[in-house]
């Protein structure tokens, strides 16, 4: 008799929120009244994120925090009515982690790009060199200039680790509080946080070790919002 295939564990942003402030799994289940099994069952998906559960932890994160915000797909598919303002409060505090059933159903033709050369810091991307390609997930079907960059070092962790791929939209505006990929003049790419931008200087942060960073508009090529990410290639 054959075993019954295992159920399809579905993605959630409760740890990329939880990350973000700085919360232990104590934390936010004290905040939640639970434990900090029950924590770790629903950001691993052993413990399926009920409705109730989406108003209990959004309550317990706070910041005006909607139950809606939980789900993975919620920033790629957000209203139009949604002000400017609710975009700001809201910003993609990490990128998401798109469901399972956007890889299964996509071609695999993204493009990778960026290498690492000894001594340097940031990535390289050089005239659209791909490096690989991975699996195109559904929100970026029609977006042609869509790419990929593989993590490689700890500066963006724990939002980011090396080994992470990012998924890259260049057509998307960028905001304050965005994850982007910023490519200079030189053909390096850094995977940073917009901070905020000036006629001097373009303002970013990275969190290992947190400090901010600056680029001089005139060196800076491109900078493109990061959607996405995958924690295993696919």
């Amino acid at each position: 008799m054959n075993a019954a295939p295992p159920k399809p564990r579905l993605g959630n942003r409760i740890k990329e929120f939880r990350l973000a402030r700085h919360w232990s799994l104590e934390k936010l289940g004290e905040r939640a009244d639970t434990t900090r099994q029950q924590i770790y069952k629903l950001e691993n998906g052993e413990l399926r994120l009920s409705q109730g559960w989406m108003e209990r932890l959004a309550e317990a994160f706070g910041d005006g925090m909607r139950p809606a915000d939980l789900l993975p797909d919620y920033e790629l598919k957000r209203p139009a009515s949604t002000t400017s303002q609710d975009l700001v409060a809201s910003s993609n505090q990490n990128a998401l982690t798109f469901e399972d059933r956007d890889y299964r159903s996509g071609p695999r033709d993204l493009p990778i790009l960026g290498y690492v050369k000894a001594g340097q810091v940031g990535l390289f991307i050089d005239q659209g060199e791909r490096q690989g390609v991975t699996v195109r997930p559904e929100a970026l079907r029609d977006v042609r200039t869509a790419y990929a960059v593989r993590v490689h070092d700890v500066s963006m962790s724990p939002a980011f680790e090396p080994g992470y791929v990012l998924h890259v939209d260049p057509t998307r505006p960028v905001r304050p509080g965005d994850n982007v990929v910023i490519q200079t003049v030189d053909g390096q790419a850094f995977i940073k946080r917009l901070v905020r931008r000036t006629e001097r200087a373009l303002i970013c942060e990275q969190f290992n070790p947190r400090e901010p960073m600056e680029f001089k508009p005139s060196k800076v090529k491109a900078i493109h919002m990061v959607v996405g990410c995958a924690m295993v290639e696919v």
